[in-house]
């Protein structure tokens, strides 16, 4: 029995012809958005240039703020469904908590 088949159809080539300078600035901005050059290349010519191009540093940052607040959400959303009682600072804190993941996502989507 031999190794399973890939889902995934065949890939093939293309190659571009690029100056050194036009090669470094796409490997730059590959690397700026966390892809590689052949990733870029390929969303840029499908998808019309729309590459996000926050850096990739930037998303992991806004995603682990993110998962914080969602973590502090779900400890006091588990302290519910228990019955234990729930103060009204710990409501104006999940309130909190919701603005800023609005402020945070209006924010990202700003800067895009």
């Amino acid at each position: 029995m031999g190794r399973p088949k890939s889902r995934q159809a065949p890939r093939t080539t293309m190659s571009i012809r690029v100056s050194e300078r036009e090669r470094r600035e796409i490997e730059e901005k590959a690397a700026a958005t966390g892809m590689t050059p052949s990733a870029d290349i390929r969303t840029m010519a499908l998808d019309g240039g729309n590459v996000d191009t926050t850096s990739h540093e930037d998303r992991q940052k806004l995603m682990y703020e993110l998962s914080t607040i969602g973590n502090n959400i779900n400890q006091i959303a588990r302290m519910a469904n228990t019955n234990v009682f729930i103060s009204k600072s710990d409501v104006q804190e999940v309130n909190e908590q919701l603005k800023q993941i609005q402020r945070l996502l209006l924010q990202y989507i700003r800067n895009r």
